[in-house]
């Protein structure tokens, strides 16, 4: 049985890196984890101040389902 590694999957499905879907793929992925990010940040923060989602939406003025 061969093993393949994780780029040589990502070449076989999408291409090489340059190509218009492999750039396109990178590009959402890089959005998707810098979004993780600011959400973990958005937490940490939250909880270092011991608030809940429900407090920081009334601080804020937003909707539960915003966060």
């Amino acid at each position: 049985m061969k093993l393949y590694t994780h780029e040589e999957l990502l070449d076989r499905d999408l291409g090489p890196v340059g190509t218009p879907k492999r750039d396109k793929f990178d590009q959402e992925v890089a959005e998707a984890i810098h979004a993780y990010q600011v959400g973990e940040a958005i937490k940490q923060a939250r909880l270092a101040q011991n608030l809940t989602k429900s407090n920081l939406e009334k601080k804020r003025s937003a909707t539960y389902q915003t966060f």
